[in-house]
């Protein structure tokens, strides 16, 4: 269980680390370019994700893992050609660094289903092996904005890929031999099925609004701010994104205490950090001429935002395996919070203040944390009402 969360913690979130790393390292325009690749990659990879690993984990079946990874491997190909047109009218540009971030996210995405399969064949072996290739590509990644080499960066990523298209050898193999009339089969059973499921337009939705706040972002700020601001987002995001991908769902659904001493403790010291950068950023802006008032207040806010994000999510995935509420609802529900992400994002961007900017995280992530715990405590009152 442990070794799967980690290692999940770098396919899922892994490549937010690319985006903080080259904003916060000098290269602040690259980041901003970066959060759309990334950001158009995981909403055409997402949006046919129709919750299929939420969905496994509380209901694996080799037969329905079966179907959902093949559509996806099938999928891959068509999903590449329609990432890369996308980033080449919007950006301008296609260059070795998109083409290759776009097919890294595209095979994370399959492999968020085999690292699944791998777990429940107690394969932890080759589980290590790919938490291993990560550690290494994201570590060496670091070295190389620390010294500023962006010819070492696109040869990493090129590594990377052969690396993981090797891992996917078995998996990619059998979608080979697989018969056309057996996968159409696949297709009207999951794909057209979930394609009109609230679990398909929940995810969906989740990913669209993060994709278009990005776009609106990009287009109301500089690249360099544009980029600051995506990499504090990424920050304040990456502790909800562990908990909601990794050990969120096993820890509600075995019952276990989230609400522990280590967890507040972990709550406490993000507090202190962030009331730190709060007060004390003018007089770090004095010492460190080149770091900017924006990163540090965004940073800020949306680092005590993640403290309101993970317990949101807690109280998600509560409802999720509540009997008396059903995911239908919570789905319901991520549909909402996503409409109500945009219009956040899109005042924010017709008021063009910096502050304003900084705090959105923050905002959405309180929002999100009152509108889950209603939802939890209405569940609650029902129950008792009717035991």
């Amino acid at each position: 269980m442990k070794i799967l969360s980690i290692t999940n913690i770098f396919n899922f979130s892994g490549l937010t680390l690319i985006i903080i790393f080259s904003a916060f390292l000098g290269f602040e325009y690259l980041a901003a370019e970066l959060g759309i690749v990334i950001g158009c990659s995981v909403f055409f990879t997402q949006i046919l994700s129709s919750n299929s690993r939420n969905i496994l984990i509380i209901n694996f079946t080799r037969e329905n893992y079966n179907k959902r990874i093949l559509i996806r491997i099938v999928f891959s190909l068509l999903i590449f050609i329609i990432i890369n047109l996308f980033n080449f009218i919007y950006l301008k540009e296609l260059n070795l660094i998109y083409i290759s971030i776009s097919i890294i996210v595209i095979l994370q995405w399959i492999n968020e289903l085999y690292l699944l399969d791998l777990w429940q064949k107690n394969k932890q072996n080759k589980i290590k092996v790919y938490l291993f290739a990560c550690i290494i590509y994201y570590f060496l990644v670091f070295l190389n904005f620390l010294f500023g080499d962006l010819l070492i960066f696109k040869k990493l990523n090129i590594s990377f890929v052969i690396f993981n298209f090797f891992f996917l050898n078995n998996v990619l193999i059998q979608t080979i031999k697989i018969d056309t009339r057996r996968f159409k089969n696949f297709l009207k059973e999951i794909f057209l099925t979930d394609i009109y499921s609230s679990a398909f337009f929940s995810s969906s939705s989740m990913i669209f609004s993060n994709f278009v706040s990005r776009i609106i972002i990009f287009e109301s700020l500089s690249a360099r701010l544009s980029g600051i601001l995506f990499a504090c987002f990424s920050l304040g995001s990456i502790p909800g994104s562990i908990f909601n991908n990794t050990f969120g769902p096993y820890l509600v659904k075995n019952k276990l205490k989230f609400f522990s001493f280590k967890i507040i403790i972990i709550f406490f010291f993000i507090s202190l950090i962030s009331i730190f950068l709060l007060v004390t950023g003018e007089k770090i802006i004095i010492l460190y001429p080149n770091i900017i008032d924006f990163s540090l207040y965004a940073l800020s806010y949306s680092l005590i935002g993640s403290i309101f994000m993970i317990s949101a999510l807690y109280y998600r995935q509560l409802l999720l395996f509540k009997k008396n509420f059903g995911m239908k609802k919570v789905f319901n529900i991520d549909i909402l919070n996503s409409i109500v992400f945009i219009v956040i994002v899109f005042i924010t961007a017709s008021k063009l203040d910096l502050i304003y900017f900084s705090t959105i995280f923050l905002v959405y992530a309180i929002y999100s944390f009152l509108i889950f715990i209603y939802y939890s405590n209405l569940s609650d009152k029902k129950k008792t009402q009717n035991p």
